[in-house]
């Protein structure tokens, strides 16, 4: 399946589908240009002096992220190469134990270096790749690398801080993803308000 091209203008917004260009903005007509085999596409006409923000899908998901914005100017044409993130497509839904969808909680996702689960720290939070479940608590990570991740509630709280009754537990399960996959759904049960006190 083709790549999804998304240009955003701050007024506009153009999609390049299976080869054709939809203009977004009401008012204005349609433009196509058809992509090649070799994966190459040409936009035309498309506003000058705004900025564009770039994405690009696959299967109807984000593939490559933060991609440097482009601003043209009239007249301007210009050729750009956007390389695809290799990797796989992780992508599930985070529910309580009684199965209801947990939304806006974010997800850590760590490359796991033992076997077994995780409870996570606070202190991991800069070394992981960090996602939040929607209002019907799907999530997803792009481009994946193959190998052993461990998945699950963001540690919001050290050790020291208070039990919150309310808290998600940072407990994390181990996953290994093959290098030939490409997309992998998966199922995170939550748990609330779990923790231990004692002297």
């Amino acid at each position: 399946m083709g790549a999804l091209v998304v240009l955003e203008p701050e007024e506009d917004a153009f999609a390049l589908e299976g080869g054709t260009i939809f203009s977004r903005r009401r008012g204005a007509g349609r433009v196509s240009a058809p992509s090649d085999g070799a994966g190459e596409c040409r936009f035309e006409a498309l506003p000058p002096d705004v900025l564009l923000r770039v994405k690009i899908q696959r299967d109807g998901h984000a593939s490559v992220r933060d991609l440097p914005p482009i601003t043209l100017r009239a007249g301007e044409e210009r050729a750009v190469e956007w390389l695809l993130d290799t990797g796989a497509l992780l992508t599930g839904l985070v529910v309580d134990p009684s199965g209801t969808p947990v939304p806006d909680e974010e997800l850590w996702l760590l490359h796991a270096n033992r076997e077994g689960p995780e409870l996570f720290d606070a202190d991991q939070r800069s070394d992981a790749r960090r996602a939040r479940s929607d209002a019907h608590g799907r999530f997803e990570f792009a481009a994946v690398p193959a190998g052993a991740w461990w998945l699950g509630p963001a540690a919001t709280r050290r050790y020291s801080d208070p039990p919150d009754p309310e808290g998600l537990a940072p407990f994390a399960e181990r996953l290994e993803l093959a290098s030939d996959e490409h997309v992998r759904e998966v199922r995170v049960v939550v748990q609330r308000g779990l923790f231990v006190r004692g002297r």
